[in-house]
């Protein structure tokens, strides 16, 4: 009788887990979100401490080449697109690639965020390059898995 009443114990505490949650958990795939603000006449301030002492994730290069995406700067990086920064990355250049699965969108507006091709991502990319707007890329191995500009 006591090994019953364990089991469903067990089997009820097992059926709990997870109770309340909207969604399925989150697997961890490996990717990671690296985030920058676009300000490329601030080269100067990148990864230097603000007034509150946190380094400045400042982007000041930013672009499309081909089937590349290349950033220069200092950049926060965070497991999850909804987590704080965790840590700052070098402030050094990184390239990844694009693939023809790379999803980009511009984020601010009120209809939610617009997703548009990669050409027309680069040109945004350029015109925006020091606007102060943040950059988020989803990075998965090497691969650019999502890229948005937000407001």
């Amino acid at each position: 009788m006591k090994k019953m009443t364990l089991v469903l114990a067990l089997a009820l505490i097992l059926s709990l887990v997870g109770c309340g949650q909207t969604e399925a958990p989150e697997e961890d795939d490996g990717s990671y979100w690296l985030s920058g603000y676009l300000l490329s006449s601030e080269k100067d301030k990148s990864g230097e401490p603000d007034e509150n002492g946190n380094p400045q994730p400042i982007v000041y290069v930013a672009k499309i080449d081909g089937d590349s995406f290349i950033v220069e700067g200092a950049t926060n990086m965070r497991q999850k697109e909804s987590d704080e920064a965790v840590e700052m990355g070098p402030g050094d250049s990184a390239e990844f690639i694009i693939t023809d699965e790379t999803v980009f969108q511009m984020c601010g507006g009120e209809d939610g965020p617009e997703t548009v091709t990669k050409d027309e991502f680069a040109g945004y990319l350029e015109s925006c390059a020091d606007s102060g707007l943040l950059l988020d890329l989803q990075i998965t191995g090497a691969k650019v898995t999502m890229a948005k500009i937000r407001a």
